[in-house]
């Protein structure tokens, strides 16, 4: 049986959960990226602030993982 990880599931997956599992890699690819590492943690706030605003719009289609990226590559592109 596959775990159903949509917010707000019986999985009771919280926004702490994802947090505490992506918040080092997303802020290694940023730092990774980005020359001051202010600006890194910057962006990767920005990351957690659009998961956490967006946080109805998963689906579920991808892992957590592939969706937190691609907010963080987009903002790393607008950067």
């Amino acid at each position: 049986m596959q775990a159903n990880n949509q917010p707000g599931s019986e999985s009771g997956l919280q926004f702490a959960d994802v947090y505490d599992q992506h918040f080092d890699a997303v802020n290694r690819y940023l730092r990774y990226r980005v020359e001051n590492p202010w600006d890194a943690d910057d962006l990767t706030a920005g990351v957690f602030l659009k998961v956490l605003e967006n946080w109805y719009r998963f689906r579920g289609e991808a892992p957590w993982a592939v969706w937190i990226f691609r907010i963080a590559h987009n903002l790393y592109i607008d950067y």
